[in-house]
């Protein structure tokens, strides 16, 4: 087993259950840590949009945004992270739906210990591997001279397109793909098209119109949040300048039906 320590949202709205889950998994002693807790779905989607876990653990049955929705949004917008379906129902329907969101694994509760380890060893050797991975691209580009800017654009673009609503510095990710971060930002024009800045204001923007346009139940603060603005004020009028409208006058026209007419800077680069 890996040395990493993953890091796990538990949601569940019964207090009693959600401890008793949190106790189980820190006895597993697999490596799994539980960072952070919710009551329902709408309370951890709220968390995601600040820090992001490595793996939820769901409830089903929940108030205000339960977990098959949870799931959904977590696979639309957060597919890096992985989930855990827990039922006190013995639903092969939930199963099934669970499936097509990448849920990972569907326990009942209460939690049986031997199926939670073999839930956890799974997930342990799915992140071990990727975590490796990602440090073996990192040595090999540092260690190879000569490697084409091509690739390290393409690097760059595809740690924007799973950061974007995280506070990084530019000249820092530069430094990581050996590159001057002027250097590296004349390249990212000339390969993408825009500047890395204008890319990922583009890409939060468009990731903030599909949830606008898709959960309702998320007020426009918290949109805001999950893709990297804490100031309300200052992703309003970000958007604005952006796509011409304000995020509820855009969420409004989605209600309407009237979005597919709307002819707005509308860049997909997470397509």
């Amino acid at each position: 087993m890996g040395s990493s320590t993953y890091n796990v949202l538990v949601v569940e709205d019964e207090p009693m259950i959600l401890n008793n889950i949190v106790k189980k998994l820190d006895q597993s002693n697999m490596g799994f840590t539980v960072v952070q807790t919710a009551k329902n779905g709408r309370q951890a989607l709220d968390q995601l949009g600040v820090e992001l876990p490595d793996v939820v653990f769901t409830d089903i049955r929940m108030p205000l945004l339960d977990g098959m929705q949870l799931v959904q949004q977590i696979d639309a917008y957060y597919s890096t992270v992985r989930t855990v379906i827990l039922s006190g129902y013995n639903d092969f329907e939930y199963a099934r739906t669970a499936i097509r969101y990448n849920v990972r694994n569907y326990l009942s509760k209460p939690l049986d210990m031997q199926a939670l380890h073999q839930c956890l060893m799974r997930l342990r050797i799915e992140l071990d591997a990727e975590h490796d991975s990602v440090l073996e691209r990192m040595k090999v580009l540092k260690a190879t001279q000569g490697v084409s800017v091509q690739d390290s654009i393409e690097m760059l673009r595809l740690f924007l397109n799973e950061n974007y609503m995280h506070d990084f510095r530019l000249d820092q990710i530069a430094q990581e793909l050996n590159f001057n971060s002027s250097y590296l930002s004349k390249w990212f024009v000339k390969i993408v098209g825009e500047t890395p800045s204008n890319y990922i204001i583009h890409l939060k923007i468009s990731k903030a119109k599909k949830l606008l346009q898709s959960v309702q139940e998320l007020s426009v603060k918290q949109v805001g949040e999950m893709v990297g603005y804490a100031d309300q004020n200052y992703f309003s009028r970000l958007f604005k300048q952006q796509t011409g409208l304000s995020p509820s006058q855009y969420r409004e026209m989605c209600l309407r039906g009237e979005n597919k007419h709307i002819t707005l800077h509308d860049h997909m680069h997470s397509e």
